[in-house]
């Protein structure tokens, strides 16, 4: 998923197939390696993972906040962030 809507496309081939408001069309595009997985290096860049920092994620957690109001809206403060879920599965965050 990328801000022109939906690709698919495959590891062994450079075809691809963007699906968004205009309908389904194909391109062609080259890839340099299609064989490494480059995911891992992009989702853990700059954060703090690892057993070093299980402390402040269960302190962060300990320190979090829930309630749920009278029209059902679910709503979490974790690190000072609020979190809201309406009923119909709407999810909002703001700096609380």
């Amino acid at each position: 998923m990328w801000y022109k809507g939906v690709s698919f496309s495959s590891a062994q081939c450079a075809l691809i197939y963007l699906v968004d408001s205009a309908g389904t069309r194909t391109t062609t595009d080259h890839f340099s390696e299609l064989n490494c997985d480059f995911s891992l290096p992009i989702f853990y860049n700059d954060c703090r993972y690892g057993p070093m920092h299980v402390q402040e994620a269960v302190e962060t957690l300990k320190a979090a906040q829930y309630w749920s109001t009278d029209d059902g809206v679910e709503n979490w403060i974790i690190n000072n962030i609020r979190i809201s879920q309406t009923t119909d599965g709407l999810v909002r965050y703001l700096a609380a």
